[in-house]
This record gives C-alpha cells, sequence and structure tokens, in this order.
C-alpha cells in the first residue's frame, strides 16, 4: 500500500532501506533517503490544532536558535481536513537520558536559549495559553469529575481511598490558588514544551559536543 498525503504520493517498497520505504509505528513513518543527503524523513500525522503549534515552533523558532536543531521540511493537510502530516530531519533513536550530566547540561543550554529567544518573537498571540488561569480551569473540571468517579461501583476499596487522597488534595491546592497566582504574577512568559518526555527529546553529538533535539511539541 501506498503513502498518498495531499494528492503526493509516496511509493511503500516494503521495510528497509530502499528509497520510499517507511515503517508506520502508530502516526508516525519513517521515509527512507528522501530527505537531504539521502537521509531518512519522519512524516508525522496529527490533527491540525496540534500541528499548526508544532509547524510553528519548527520554523520561527528552531531556524533562530544559535545551536543545531532538526530541519522542518513543511506540512501537508489531508484533503477531507481535520488531520495534517508534517515532515521533520529523523534525529535518530538516542534518547534522553537525565541521569547523565552531559545531557542534563545540554538541555538547560538549549531551553535557556528557546527561552531567552521565544520572548522576542511575535509567538504569544498565536499560542495557545497556558498560564496560571488555564490550569486553574483545568483543576475545576477535574474537581468536578472526581466525585463522579468515586460514585462509579467497580472502585474497590483501596480506589476509593487513593480517589479521596487525590480529592483533598486538589481541594488544597485550589483552596491556595491565590498563592500560585502571586508566584507568577512577575515571571515572563515564555515559550514551554507541553509534553517534555525522553520520547520526545533525543541526544546527538556534533562537532560542538552532546546537543539535544526536543521534538512533538
Amino acid at each position: 500500500t501506498n503513502l498518498r498525503v495531499g494528492g503526493v504520493e509516496f511509493l511503500a517498497l516494503g521495510v528497509g532501506n530502499s528509497r520510499g520505504a517507511y515503517l508506520f509505528q502508530g502516526g508516525t513513518l519513517r521515509l527512507a533517503e528522501i530527505g537531504k543527503d539521502g537521509s531518512d524523513v519522519i512524516a508525522k500525522r496529527c490533527r491540525q490544532d496540534k500541528g499548526r503549534v508544532e509547524s510553528l515552533v519548527y520554523r520561527e523558532l528552531y531556524p533562530r536558535l544559535p545551536v543545531a536543531t532538526l530541519h522542518f521540511y513543511g506540512s501537508v493537510q489531508e484533503e477531507d481536513g481535520g488531520f495534517e502530516w508534517l515532515f521533520l530531519e529523523d534525529v535518530g533513536d538516542r534518547p534522553y537520558r537525565p541521569e547523565v550530566a552531559e545531557h542534563r547540561r545540554a538541555a538547560g543550554h538549549w531551553f535557556g536559549l528557546a527561552h531567552a529567544l521565544s520572548k522576542d518573537l511575535e509567538l504569544r498571540s498565536q499560542l495557545p495559553d497556558r498560564g496560571p488561569e488555564f490550569h486553574h480551569a483545568y483543576l475545576s473540571h477535574v474537581l468536578e469529575a472526581l466525585p463522579e468517579i468515586l460514585a462509579e461501583r467497580t472502585l474497590d476499596a483501596g480506589g476509593r481511598t487513593l480517589l479521596h487522597e487525590i480529592i483533598e488534595q486538589c481541594e488544597h491546592v485550589a483552596g491556595h490558588w491565590h498563592r500560585v497566582d502571586a508566584f507568577c504574577l512577575g515571571l515572563p512568559r515564555a515559550l514551554v514544551h507541553g509534553d517534555c518526555l525522553r520520547k520526545n527529546v533525543h541526544v546527538r553529538s556534533t562537532r560542538d559536543g552532546v546537543n539535544i533535539v526536543p521534538f512533538d511539541w
């Protein structure tokens, strides 16, 4: 079966190193040897709202960073709408390991540069707000939903005890939210990776040493 995206068809020649071959993992494909210098390209399928945010970071922030980043080839919307494909440089399979001091230093340097630079870019109006107001609303939603879950008869005694503890902790945080607001009041707004897990931060070696590459914003 061939992959067809936005009127462009990629030939499926089988799994391997043949040009156009791809491996499928969930909503992600590896397109073999079609990138610059014969490198592989990652094709990622995602909702258009998420793809818009991620594309914005790759287009506006990454080219301006004074460190090596991944190359963004562009995006294509599916013909029926709702989803789109992002085409990214394959940065390899070496994951970030926080227990490695060299990795931690590289991460601190990269995100420090990204946070400082994002303040000077016109990104705030184009990105979703994830400030205290958003998280307070999310906390309120959780507090409304938890009693309904607690009423489920399928919960055993241990599950009920755990949920009661979670509700108490959430109510404690909600009751002191004014302190969260006060703490955040003087802090500058900056770009934040919303899913900064090991699987979304890889490491590669360059002439200047170890460099991290965050993706899946």
